[in-house]
């Protein structure tokens, strides 16, 4: 009677998996790159443009850091009101 090793049979089940998982690898590789033509311009405006920064804002902090006072525009009068975060 001949018997099979095990550890042979799970190191070759091992390595016809990995065979599988390569060429999946290279399929998804061999993709056209269409993306790369839309996304370059929206790339450019977040870096070079500076899309997403934030704006620089002046806050005071409370001595008890329980809070902050800050200077924004109020909407509907457009007047600069100072407003507190806590």
């Amino acid at each position: 009677m001949n018997r099979t090793n095990p550890v042979s049979v799970c190191l070759m089940a091992l390595f016809l998996s990995a065979l599988g998982g390569f060429n999946s690898v290279t399929i998804q590789a061999a993709d056209n790159h269409d993306w790369r033509a839309s996304a370059e311009p929206r790339l450019k405006a977040v870096y070079e443009q500076g899309d997403f920064r934030g704006r620089n804002i002046e806050a005071q902090w409370l001595p008890d850091s329980s809070g902050y006072w800050i200077r924004e525009q109020d909407p509907e009068s457009g007047k600069s009101d100072r407003v507190f975060y806590s």
